[in-house]
């Protein structure tokens, strides 16, 4: 499998305006997402290129974007098309997209502890929200 050069898709996708569609993220939140989770997201250059057999690297970059698009609908066979690596590649790799996510502290979800941490949050809920009090009391979904 021949490595997909990150820069140039990137570079395609502002050509095109798609990183949005592509990714239902900006490409500034998805830069800022790569910084939360880097360092759980970079792998071992030397195993890495050990097991790909002279490809370069993958790197952190790759990673969030297989993770990010496979949690939007893409197969694994299509990540592998898109970035250039294996299938069972694309399973490990998004694999470690989601450990990244689950240890990152900046992305941890707290739930209410108490009967007025749960009241604060549906009002702030019902606040924000456009759906006319009809979901009072949800938190998130």
């Amino acid at each position: 499998f021949k490595r997909s050069d990150w820069d140039y898709h990137v570079e395609q996708l502002r050509h095109t305006e798609e990183f949005l569609k592509r990714y239902n993220m900006t490409e500034e939140s998805f830069y800022k997402l790569l910084e939360m989770l880097r360092e759980h997201l970079t792998v071992d250059t030397h195993q890495s290129c050990r097991n790909s057999r002279g490809n370069i690297p993958i790197i952190p970059e790759v990673v969030l974007a297989s993770g990010v698009r496979f949690l939007g609908g893409v197969r694994y066979t299509e990540l592998a098309d898109i970035f250039g690596y294996s299938t069972a590649s694309a399973k490990e790799i998004v694999n470690t997209f989601l450990c990244a996510v689950n240890r990152c502290p900046q992305l941890l979800i707290e739930l209410p502890s108490t009967s007025e941490e749960l009241r604060k949050h549906a009002d702030q809920w019902d606040n924000l929200s456009s759906a006319f009090h009809l979901y009072y009391g949800v938190v998130g979904a």
